[in-house]
């Protein structure tokens, strides 16, 4: 149900998007249902799909054919950034999985998170960072959200 409501959603927004899907509560199976939901009315917009739980963050994103950019080249982009590796990935689909030891995370900056949600924010940050050196997501000013571009960190959010 949360999948097929972004998907509506996502389709008036952009070509590409980065989405939390909480009910999945970071279980990849979950997750997948999530992306197959949002595909049945957004098959032509790129999408990552995170969700997490205390200590695990499960992402998928999908492309569609013919896109400029691959699946694994958008998730190895996020992976860089808070660790992990691609678990699988095809010429549309690539899916990982991020688990943490007791401890919390470690990024391979060294910062430590203690929280699957905290590592879903950084996860975000760096989604949306790569789609827009691509060029397949709006620069900050052009955004929305919170101020226009000056200094918030928030703007890039969509407001639904």
């Amino acid at each position: 149900e949360e999948g097929t409501r972004w998907g509506m959603q996502i389709e008036a927004q952009s070509d590409f998007m980065t989405v939390s899907i909480e009910a999945a509560n970071g279980e990849i199976q979950q997750l997948e249902k999530a992306m197959q939901a949002a595909n049945s009315s957004s098959s032509k917009i790129g999408k990552m799909l995170m969700s997490h739980s205390a200590r695990t963050l499960a992402i998928i994103c999908f492309v569609p054919e013919g896109s400029a950019v691959g699946p694994k080249d958008w998730m190895e982009a996020v992976l860089k950034h808070i660790g992990g590796e691609v678990l699988e990935s095809s010429a549309t689909i690539a899916k990982a999985v991020c688990t943490s030891a007791a401890g919390g995370f470690t990024l391979p900056s060294g910062k430590q998170i203690s929280h699957g949600e905290s590592l879903g924010f950084e996860a975000t940050s760096a989604s949306v960072a790569w789609l827009r050196d691509h060029g397949l997501f709006p620069p900050k000013e052009e955004a929305g959200g919170g101020g226009g571009g000056g200094g918030d960190d928030d703007d890039w959010v969509p407001e639904w």
